[in-house]
C-alpha cells in the first residue's frame, strides 16, 4: 500500500474504531490487548492530545503481506528487493504535512502499558547506528523508555549495539 490511510480503508472489516477518549497511560494498551491480533484498532482521540492512534496493524500475517503487497512465497525476495533498492521518500503537499511544528516526545501518544513501568514505553523501536567511520551498522529493536519532551532511555545488552557503543567511547565520542 502506498500509505496508511488507504491500507486502512483496505482492511475496514478488520477494523474497530473506539470514538471514546482514551489515556494514553493504560486505557489505550487495555483496548490493544483486547484485540490483540484479531483487529485494527482506531482510537479517534488519544485523551492527552486528542491524537488519532492506530494500533495492531501487523496483528496478522494476511494483513503484513497485504500491507507489503507480497503473498507468502514472495515475502523474502520482496524484502530483499526493497532493502537493496529502497525508494527516496517524495513528500509533496500530501497529508503529511497537514501539520507542521517543533516536535516534542509528549507530542507523541506513547502508551505507558503497565502499573510497574517507570513511565511510557516504546515497545518496539526501531534504533539505527551507524559507526563515525561508517564502516559498521546496526539495526535493532528495543524497549524506549521516554523521560520527557527530548530524551529516551535504552537498555543496550552486551550484542553488536554493545559493541559498537563500547568503541564509540573508547575513541571518545
Amino acid at each position: 500500500m502506498s500509505d496508511l490511510r488507504s491500507f486502512l480503508k483496505s482492511v475496514q472489516d478488520e477494523t474497530v474504531t473506539i470514538s471514546e477518549p482514551l489515556s494514553r497511560e493504560f486505557e489505550i494498551a487495555a483496548a490493544l490487548k483486547k484485540f490483540d491480533g484479531e483487529k485494527i484498532v482506531v482510537i479517534e482521540k488519544e485523551k492527552e492530545t486528542g491524537t488519532r492512534v492506530v494500533g495492531g496493524v501487523s496483528g496478522t500475517r494476511d494483513r503484513i503481506l497485504k500491507g507489503l503487497e507480497t503473498n507468502i512465497n514472495d515475502l523474502y525476495s520482496s524484502i530483499i528487493r526493497a532493502t537493496n533498492s529502497p525508494i527516496k521518500c517524495k513528500v509533496g503537499d500530501g497529508p503529511v504535512k497537514e501539520v507542521v511544528k517543533k516536535g516534542s516526545l509528549s507530542d507523541i501518544p506513547v502508551l505507558t502499558h503497565f502499573k510497574g513501568d517507570p513511565g511510557p514505553y516504546i515497545t518496539s523501536g526501531i534504533v539505527y547506528i551507524k559507526d563515525a567511520g561508517g564502516e559498521h551498522e546496526n539495526v535493532s529493536f528495543h524497549r524506549l523508555l521516554v523521560l520527557d519532551d527530548k530524551r529516551m532511555s535504552i537498555r543496550i545488552v552486551p550484542r553488536h549495539l554493545y559493541r559498537m557503543t563500547q568503541r564509540a567511547k573508547e575513541k571518545g565520542l
